[in-house]
């Protein structure tokens, strides 16, 4: 049976409001750089189900599996044919032939002919060369603070939270759209219960559409900020790397003003994160 890897991560776009981009176009091209060539990738980890090309978007998801060393380029239009920004691309080792991701999407609670993942926890046991676990999540709701409520003390978003095993290596992407004033600011962070690190790569990025920003941490400690400013009213902002597990427990992404002011900030719903356990 073919094995297929996963060639973009992650696979659901969002418009610049934050809102799910439906029947947005989603184009794969060999990869050289002339964007002339179409690509054929497939929906399925077994490479049996061909996509269109281009790719239509459903509520923002679509799927996008390659064969092993295939490279692609990618150019996205929404739904009135105007250009996107086309979504990071990210070699991913190859699915289990086993799971079917036309039927069983990557998230706690998901099943696989292995059987029921009962939680986000990946137990050493299930993990074997070849497979890749993962664990998606979308924030359900807009998460807000100010004054007169968290202000700048750091708080969990609501079920952006994740086990973590002893000894485990996880690689992780947090993105989604957030709106403040520079009177309040954004601070962002990861929190440690039980959990400690052995070592931590992060690459914050933050974007507004003319200006790029871009700083990297390895701090294991505690709410450590990757994220702390009010200068620049960035839009969208994104944490992405790696961290390797000393002793087990759980991660949560935590955000907070930069500092307590009555003016609102806000990290929007439809935020995704994921962590995918690597070793």
């Amino acid at each position: 049976m073919a094995q297929g890897f996963q060639a973009i991560l992650p696979q659901r776009l969002f418009d610049t409001n934050g809102q799910p981009a439906d029947l947005w176009e989603v184009s794969t091209w060999v990869a050289d750089g002339t964007f002339t060539t179409p690509l054929t990738t497939y929906s399925n980890a077994t490479l049996t189900s061909a996509n269109t090309n281009p790719i239509i978007t459903a509520d923002g998801y679509f799927r996008c599996f390659v064969a092993q060393d295939v490279q692609l380029d990618i150019s996205v239009t929404d739904e009135n044919g105007v250009p996107q920004s086309p979504p990071q691309i990210i070699s991913l080792e190859p699915m289990s032939s086993g799971f079917d991701p036309a039927t069983s999407y990557n998230r706690t609670g998901a099943t696989d002919t292995s059987g029921t993942y009962l939680g986000a926890t990946i137990t050493t046991s299930t993990l074997t060369q070849g497979n890749i676990f993962s664990d998606t999540k979308q924030l359900a709701a807009d998460a807000t603070a100010s004054s007169a409520s968290t202000g700048a003390t750091l708080t969990s978003l609501t079920g952006f939270s994740w086990t973590l095993v002893t000894g485990g290596t996880y690689a992780f992407r947090v993105r989604g759209k957030v709106g403040f004033t520079t009177n309040g600011g954004l601070s962002m962070a990861f929190k440690y219960t039980t959990a400690t690190l052995a070592s931590i790569l992060v690459t914050a990025v933050q974007r507004t559409a003319s200006v790029f920003a871009l700083a990297s941490s390895t701090t294991v400690t505690d709410q450590t900020k990757f994220i702390d400013q009010k200068a620049v009213l960035y839009v969208d902002v994104e944490l992405e790397g790696s961290l390797v597990v000393t002793t087990g427990g759980t991660v949560a992404v935590q955000f907070a003003q930069n500092t307590s002011h009555s003016d609102v900030t806000t990290v929007f719903k439809g935020m995704v994160a994921e962590f995918v356990r690597t070793a």
